[in-house]
């Protein structure tokens, strides 16, 4: 993999971990909900193993993150003082790291 192509991959990794921790929708419903009390524990604890299993997802994903991002910086850092870039290179760097333009109108009309 490039360094780009790595910074990509932890960009797609990290993003997965966030939404994997944001993710709610194993939460059970309002007590009042559930016809019993019984049901209503039941579905606590799905929600309980849910969660578990949510936090162990996002610690894979994040660390995936991680080690791509360490990459893609190892990369970025190891290139210049080994030569100079190509114009390919700086091409691929520059496509990568760049805010999206819609992005970038977004977050200059919050400034305002």
């Amino acid at each position: 993999m490039t360094g780009p192509e790595h910074y990509r991959e932890a960009e797609h990794w990290l993003a997965r971990a966030k939404g994997a921790y944001l993710d709610n929708s194993s939460d059970p419903g309002p007590r009042q909900s559930y016809p019993s009390d019984k049901e209503w524990c039941e579905a606590m604890q799905e929600s309980a193993e849910a969660h578990e299993r949510m936090l162990r997802e996002t610690a894979v994903f994040a660390a995936l993150g991680q080690a791509h991002a360490t990459l893609a910086l190892a990369a970025a850092t190891a290139l210049p003082a080994q030569r100079m870039l190509s114009l390919a290179e700086f091409k691929a760097w520059a496509a990568t790291c760049s805010v999206p333009a819609s992005e970038a109108a977004r977050s200059q009309g919050e400034g305002e």
